[in-house]
């Protein structure tokens, strides 16, 4: 699966250009410099230093393991490393928002509202 935007929340007042600092492709998780979380969208694939379009007020269905779970309104962490939503405190990862429901164990993704 890849992260999938269900909706934007923020319209263009939500949107943003990315410088990217590596490459990537549509529905990448990233990281402004302002430090906020934001997806990849209206772009296909891009290279290191191309400027792309991102959304940072959004719901977003984030790639999980199986066995990771989440409550709802609990915190979500990303690992870029291997692109997927942890539980908060893992180490090496970052804070992109909160699951706006519960994920179970077997479930593959979580809806995160970014930010």
């Amino acid at each position: 699966m890849a992260n999938e935007l269900i909706r934007d929340l923020g319209g263009f007042a939500g949107r943003e250009e990315y410088t990217a600092a590596a490459a990537g492709t549509n529905g990448d998780i990233v990281f402004t410099g302002s430090g906020k979380a934001a997806l990849v969208c209206d772009t296909a694939d891009f290279a290191a230093g191309e400027t792309v379009a991102v959304t940072t007020d959004a719901l977003v269905r984030v790639d999980s393991a199986s066995a990771t779970t989440f409550a709802a309104g609990a915190a979500v962490n990303y690992n870029t490393s291997t692109k997927l939503a942890v539980a908060s405190g893992t180490a090496g990862t970052s804070q992109i928002g909160k699951a706006e429901v519960a994920k179970v164990a077997t479930e593959l993704s979580v809806l995160v509202r970014l930010n």
